[in-house]
């Protein structure tokens, strides 16, 4: 795969496919709130968000914040991502 279409189609050329995700990302998120009994609004806000975030993780991996274990995402996942799934 050539490095410098695969960079354009994670970065300037990636709205559909951040689209696809967020919207993927928002049913899982209003599933797990119904599922708990919580408010479903913001979840489309929430999802995006959450995306651009994988997003910016993946390009940029040595940026912090450092994630290079599984323990420093579980950490990360529990202290960030799910109080914002889950507010």
């Amino acid at each position: 795969v050539d490095r410098e279409d695969t960079l354009a189609s994670l970065t300037v050329d990636a709205g559909p496919i951040l689209t696809f995700c967020s919207q993927v990302l928002a049913d899982r998120i209003r599933a797990l709130r119904r599922w708990a009994e919580l408010p479903e609004e913001s979840v489309d806000d929430l999802a995006i968000m959450l995306t651009r975030l994988a997003q910016s993780l993946v390009l940029t991996p040595d940026g912090p914040p450092r994630l290079r274990s599984r323990a420093d995402f579980d950490r990360f996942g529990r202290a960030v991502i799910v109080p914002l799934i889950l507010s």
